[in-house]
């Protein structure tokens, strides 16, 4: 517990790897595949690249957030030695992220030639740190954690590495996931219920079916905040999709029944998951039968295919 504790009070040192550094300075360009620095999508005299920070802007920055460092060979150096001594301070940190993806530093960009409004620049400007932050979780993801622009600026947080949620939500071509994908999912869930791990089998069930909500409400581009609960993701799901637009009165009727089902079997699933999932919790095997298991493991592998299936319509 104690050195989970120190790597959590530290984990701003993952950003001292010497290419996430060089992206933040401005020394190295976000690239496309055949290695040609990536360029906007407004603008294709404009690299996909953080301001250049020079020594000077590293100094003062470190003077306005009460640290001293020595001079550094390059803009590098000084920014390595200020995060190694700030990277137990989360408010220093976040003060220095803030400036470095901030419109300070981004002035340059504004006064380029190659912009043509304050419109135009913003979006360059979002483009440029959006691809930026992409690249640099391609680093942090082996360090279980990534960079989020927060309103009050970029934040480093943890990321769960459950392979559940890395299955549904980084599938390759996700927009053509299929039943049959899900189905090769669940096939790992019924391992785990006959080796007896029921609990486990039933925190899995749980977790793609939340995955997958996630996945249909992140189609029609509705932000998520990453704290929502299932009784949460149903009702967004529900506003997005199921409208209930069957004339006949009888039928619409049954189908208002069957979504609140829906949404009643969701929440149930959630519920069995945080009674049986906490660690403190009584173990599922103890309390439900292998076929009370497979009815929820099954319930919850319909439920998801139908939320799949609804989106891609």
């Amino acid at each position: 517990m104690e050195n989970f504790k120190i790597m959590k009070e530290n984990k701003w040192k993952y950003l001292l790897d010497d290419y996430i550094i060089s992206l933040l300075v401005g020394d190295t360009p976000v690239v496309e595949d055949n290695m040609f620095p990536k360029t906007s999508k407004y603008s294709t005299f404009i690299n996909i690249q953080m301001p250049k920070i020079n020594e000077r802007q590293i100094t003062d920055l470190s003077k306005k957030i009460g640290v001293h460092i020595k001079n550094g060979v390059n803009s590098s150096q000084e920014l390595s030695q200020l995060i190694k001594f700030c990277c137990t301070d989360e408010q220093k940190m976040r003060k220095i992220m803030k400036y470095i993806f901030g419109k300070e530093n981004f002035k340059d960009l504004y006064d380029s030639p190659y912009v043509s409004s304050l419109d135009e620049f913003k979006k360059i400007r979002s483009e440029i740190c959006n691809e930026v932050i992409k690249d640099i979780n391609n680093v942090l993801y082996f360090h279980n954690c990534k960079v989020e622009l927060e309103v009050d600026g970029p934040d480093l947080i943890t990321i769960d590495e459950n392979w559940i949620d890395e299955l549904i939500l980084n599938i390759p071509d996700l927009e053509n996931i299929d039943e049959f994908q899900i189905s090769g999912s669940y096939t790992k869930i019924n391992e785990d219920i006959n080796k007896g791990d029921f609990t486990g089998a039933m925190i899995q069930s749980r977790t793609l079916l939340e995955g997958a909500l996630k996945y249909a409400i992140s189609v029609q581009n509705k932000h998520l905040t990453g704290k929502e609960d299932l009784p949460e993701l149903i009702k967004l799901f529900k506003q997005l999709y199921l409208k209930n637009n069957v004339t006949n009165s009888e039928l619409r009727s049954n189908l208002k029944r069957l979504y609140g089902n829906l949404s009643g079997a969701i929440e149930a699933i959630g519920i069995l998951r945080n009674k049986f999932g906490d660690a403190h919790a009584t173990n599922a095997s103890d309390v439900l039968s292998k076929a009370n298991i497979h009815f929820i493991v099954n319930a919850s592998f319909s439920l998801c295919s139908f939320v799949l299936e609804t989106c891609k319509k």
